[in-house]
């Protein structure tokens, strides 16, 4: 088992294998401990997870034109729809966003918001405040 320990990157294929032959797996007479075994499993779908909240928080960054925040989607929606719903606005389109996927927004609001944007004057220069006059700009991170 030791041997094993020295070498996690083989535990997860090796049990997969055991699994398809139906075999157990053992060092010197002794089973791998499942633990090891779920250890690597998990450690694995952790990297998995990071590389896909990497990407969202890099979809994240840019500049958005807020256009209206609410504690209840329902709102946010209702707001979206009577400025002409998904899509209206400049070349990225608004629509409803949880300020959960930002590291820049507070948590646990839904906004609709217009972007992302490149730069913030780009995002400024996009005419909302005619639409909504207390529209702001705001990095997504």
């Amino acid at each position: 088992m030791n041997s094993l320990l020295k070498y996690p990157a083989l535990v997860a294929p090796l049990v997969a294998l055991a699994t398809i032959i139906g075999a157990t797996i053992a060092t010197a007479g002794e089973p791998v401990d499942e633990a090891i075994a779920n250890s690597t499993l998990m450690q694995q779908m952790h990297d998995e997870r990071a590389d896909h909240d990497s990407f969202q928080v890099a979809q994240a960054c840019g500049h958005y034109v807020i256009l209206g925040c609410f504690k209840r989607r329902s709102r946010a929606t209702r707001r979206l729809n009577d400025l002409g719903g998904p899509g209206v606005g400049g070349w990225a389109g608004a629509r409803v966003v949880h300020t959960n996927d930002f590291p820049n927004f507070r948590n646990g609001w839904f906004c609709v918001a217009d972007g992302p944007y490149g730069s913030r004057s780009e995002a400024m220069s996009i005419a909302w405040k005619e639409a909504v006059r207390d529209a702001y700009v705001k990095s997504g991170c």
